[in-house]
């Protein structure tokens, strides 16, 4: 498995809790809770960190098994990895 996986970096409650200057140059970032909730930031420098946490931000708020009926969802503890 470790050559199809790629590093876990961290697992954040939330958005605050992310120490974006300690993150590597490329990575992606995403919410565990829902599907298509994903950001991939090929370069740190070059991207907009208020836009990506703003997000981030509305995306942990959002309650996926009710937007889509999808029930599954409905008691995933909410995550950013």
């Amino acid at each position: 498995l470790e050559s199809i996986l790629i590093n876990v970096i961290g697992i954040y409650k939330s958005v605050s809790d992310i120490k974006w200057e300690q993150l590597p140059k490329k990575f992606v970032i995403k919410c565990n809770h829902g599907s298509g909730y994903n950001i991939i930031v090929r370069d740190i420098h070059k991207e907009d960190i208020n836009k990506i946490k703003s997000q981030l931000e509305y995306w942990m708020k959002e309650n996926y098994a009710i937007k889509t009926a999808e029930r599954q969802y409905s008691n995933i503890p909410r995550r950013i990895i």
